[in-house]
């Protein structure tokens, strides 16, 4: 199964790769599925509501 993680950032991703290690997982980053979508926008007053406002903006435009 492939995760899409909703980053840019290479120092996020390769520390999610880490944390997912040894499951069944293919993770990666919004610029390799992608590279035309740039970083969602953060005006959250929250971590949890910014994750959600990117969540949202990429699968609107990845339909996935």
């Amino acid at each position: 199964m492939k995760l899409i993680y909703g980053t840019h950032n290479p120092a996020k991703l390769a520390g999610m790769v880490k944390a997912l290690e040894g499951l069944p997982l293919e993770i990666l980053g919004i610029g390799e599925v992608a590279s035309e979508i740039h970083e969602a926008e953060e005006s959250g007053n929250e971590p949890l509501e910014n994750a959600i406002q990117k969540s949202q903006t990429y699968f609107e435009k990845l339909k996935r």
